[in-house]
């Protein structure tokens, strides 16, 4: 019998670690089992045999309980191992992934379908950073990032998966998030940096205009050296302005050869007219010190760092505490905001 993962059991098979060649041949399988759109009320309910599949398609470690989606009312169960939603057919053709051993698995573009019924709006552009980006979260608490990996999907190819899509909960809010996910990021923080510096003030960013995710640029011969090659990949970088914001998390952690590394890094990036502004750690999660972060950038871009929402400062923590988990106790109210309003 054929099993399906539901959306958690799904999510956690694609940040599972595997070699970017597997993950790639297994994108190529678009399929849909058997019997998911027939009228038959046979009964295909999941068993705890079925569990043992888990671990021969790579999902060793999962939660419990497993997620399914069954074909019908009659095949529904839930147990202390297993639980089951019954198959949508409003959900587009070809939104299951055949990884092998009888059991499929939602697309990228469906885990994110399903994904925004639940997830706040940050949340749900966050993971489609992830999914565009080339890291994965963990699948499971305690566990690493995965760097170095191909990306799941796209933004056009989610935007073209729900083109079709017709009075399904959750369509609504993945729509609205395609605009706002850009591909390439290689790391969380550097999403959660892009999307504090790019989304809008009703929504509590700064409202810049969207950055250029790891780009690369390339350098001068005559400032290249030990420790700089041809190009240098900008976190996030603003061609127009010759912008680029780094967050580095080893700041005031790093060696000497590491700081000569970076001196050299910056000084290569001079000769092309390249400001670069660092962001730490400790900045980006005290919003005092990213408003600061956020007039330097403001300045170099051209732009007033004046939010138009009147009550955007409490959008902002909003938007920190669900990106960022907490935000550092800092002052609320009208000094802060006539400070944060000054021209850039």
């Amino acid at each position: 019998m054929e099993i399906v993962l539901g959306h958690i059991s799904s999510m956690e098979f694609w940040r599972t670690e595997r070699s970017p060649s597997r993950t790639r041949a297994l994108l190529a399988r678009r399929g849909e089992p058997g019997g998911f759109r027939s009228d038959s009320y046979d009964e295909a309910k999941p068993s705890v045999c079925d569990l043992e599949r888990l671990e021969r398609i790579g999902l060793k470690q999962h939660s419990n309980p497993v997620h399914f989606i069954v074909p019908n009312t009659f095949s529904r169960v839930r147990t202390a191992h297993m639980t089951s939603s019954v198959f949508d057919k409003r959900i587009p053709p070809s939104a299951f992934v055949n990884v092998g051993d009888g059991v499929f698995v939602a697309c990228p573009e469906l885990c994110l379908l399903l994904e925004a019924r639940a997830a706040a709006f940050a949340n749900l552009v966050e993971t489609g950073y992830e999914f565009c980006g080339s890291y994965r979260l963990p699948a499971l608490p305690g566990s690493d990032m995965i760097p170095n990996q191909p990306p799941l999907t796209t933004a056009m190819k989610f935007k073209s998966f729900l083109s079709p899509v017709q009075n399904l909960r959750g369509v609504d809010a993945a729509r609205k998030v395609v605009p706002h996910i850009l591909p390439n990021s290689e790391s969380p923080k550097e999403s959660q940096l892009s999307i504090l510096s790019s989304f809008p003030g009703r929504l509590g960013g700064y409202g810049f205009q969207q950055a250029t995710l790891n780009h690369p640029v390339l350098i001068p011969e005559k400032a290249r050296g030990q420790d700089v090659g041809r190009t240098c990949r900008c976190d996030l970088f603003w061609p127009d302005a010759k912008l680029d914001v780094e967050y580095d998390s080893r700041l005031h952690h790093a060696g000497s050869a590491e700081q000569v590394k970076d001196s050299a890094r910056r000084t290569a990036l001079a000769y092309r007219g390249i400001l670069v502004i660092t962001v730490t750690n400790e900045q980006l999660h005290m919003r005092s010190e990213m408003d600061k972060v956020a007039h330097a950038m403001a300045k170099r871009l051209g732009r007033r760092c004046r939010p138009r929402a009147s009550d955007w400062e409490l959008k902002q923590i909003r938007l920190r505490s669900q990106l960022l988990g907490t935000t550092c106790p800092e002052e609320v109210g009208p000094n802060r905001s006539t400070t944060l309003s000054h021209q850039a």
